[in-house]
C-alpha cells in the first residue's frame, strides 16, 4: 500500500466516521424529542357559518 493509497483510505474512513457520528447525533436528538400527535381533521367546537357575499 503506497502513501497515496493510505491517505485515501484514511480520508474515506474519516468521512464514514463523521457520517456515523452525525446520524447517531440526529437519531439521539429525535428519540429524545418525540413528535406530537396532531389530528388530521380539525374538530371545531363552534359551528361556523359559510361566508355569504
Amino acid at each position: 500500500m503506497t502513501t497515496g493509497d493510505r491517505k485515501l483510505f484514511l480520508f474515506v474512513a474519516l468521512g464514514f466516521a463523521l457520517l456515523l457520528g452525525a446520524w447517531s447525533t440526529l437519531f439521539t436528538i429525535a428519540s429524545r424529542n418525540r413528535m406530537a400527535d396532531v389530528p388530521l381533521a380539525h374538530k371545531t367546537t363552534t359551528s361556523r357559518q359559510p361566508h355569504s357575499p
